[in-house]
Formats: structure tokens, C-alpha cells, sequence
């Protein structure tokens, strides 16, 4: 989006400077204010879906988060996405699930490609109700979930089939 603003302010700069040299019969300066004109409203069209497309990825990386993901060994964690806004996280010992060390629900968004994650509810003061927390997502597809956190240190997590359940 960045890129293609300072695109456009480079050929509005350009054209600017172009209708400035010309000669100032009125003929010239219909032609220049013509090319002005065309060229202001190309510019509409190509920033208009530049913003549209921005809410669809946003859509698109919120249909493709909703499930129920997993992450490290010792411990493990598991955080499962609704499609209500709604998650809930769950930390074990190990992964076999017997020893439950902290449980988090709460409200999820994704804005400009940003997981945002407000705790609604802890098992830990370490966690604060009213937290947000808020990570880059990088990638994701139907089995990897790859984010970067505020601590600017990637991380995946991997999706949960019913295969690796077991």
C-alpha cells in the first residue's frame, strides 16, 4: 500500500512538472489539464482496490486461523480459534495433557494482517485479565500458523487433525 502511494506521488510529481514546461497557449494546457485529470482518476483506481484488498486478506487470514492449533513439546500448548471471535489457550506439562499449568480464553481480530488477542479470562496472575496481545502473522496455511510476537521472535504453531491428536 506504501509502495504503491509513493508510486503514484512519483507520477503526479511527473506530470506536474510536465504541464509546468509547456508552452502556455490554451491549447496545450487543455491537453496538459486532460492528462492531469485522466491520470488523477487512474490513480483512484488503483488505490481504491489496494484498500479493499487489504479488508479481504484480513477476511481471508480470519477464515483460514479458525481451528485449533499446537505448539512446542515441553511444555505444549494448544490455543483453538472460534469463528465467533473467541479463543481459548491451554498449556500443559508435556503433551500428553495430564498436568493442565495455564488456561486463558478470550477475544480474537485481525487487523492489517495483526492477530489481535484480548485475555478476557486467566488461571494465572502472570496473565492479566485485559491484556492484549498482539503478533504479526507471517504465513498460514492449512497446517502451519507462522506469527512474530512483541518480542519480535518468530514462532509456528501447527494445525490439530484428528491425526495428531493421537
Amino acid at each position: 500500500m506504501a509502495l504503491t502511494v509513493i508510486r503514484i506521488r512519483q507520477i503526479m510529481i511527473l506530470i506536474y512538472a510536465d504541464t509546468q514546461s509547456l508552452n502556455p497557449r490554451p491549447a496545450r494546457r487543455k491537453k496538459a489539464m486532460k492528462r492531469l485529470i485522466s491520470s488523477l482518476l487512474l490513480c483512484g483506481l488503483l488505490i481504491s482496490p489496494a484498500i479493499c484488498f487489504g479488508n479481504n486478506i484480513d477476511a481471508l487470514l480470519s477464515s483460514l486461523i479458525i481451528g485449533t492449533w499446537e505448539e512446542g513439546y515441553l511444555p505444549y500448548g494448544t490455543v483453538t480459534f472460534k469463528a465467533d471471535g473467541t479463543y481459548e489457550a491451554k498449556m500443559f506439562e508435556t503433551r500428553d495433557q495430564q498436568k493442565l499449568l495455564l488456561s486463558l480464553a478470550g477475544t480474537w481480530t485481525i487487523k492489517e494482517s495483526e492477530l489481535q488477542s484480548l485475555l478476557t479470562a486467566s488461571s494465572s496472575s502472570k496473565a492479566p485479565v485485559g491484556e492484549t496481545f498482539i503478533d504479526t502473522i507471517v504465513q498460514i496455511n492449512r497446517t502451519e500458523l507462522v506469527l512474530i510476537g512483541a518480542d519480535d521472535e518468530q514462532y509456528s504453531k501447527y494445525r490439530v487433525t484428528p491425526e495428531s491428536k493421537e
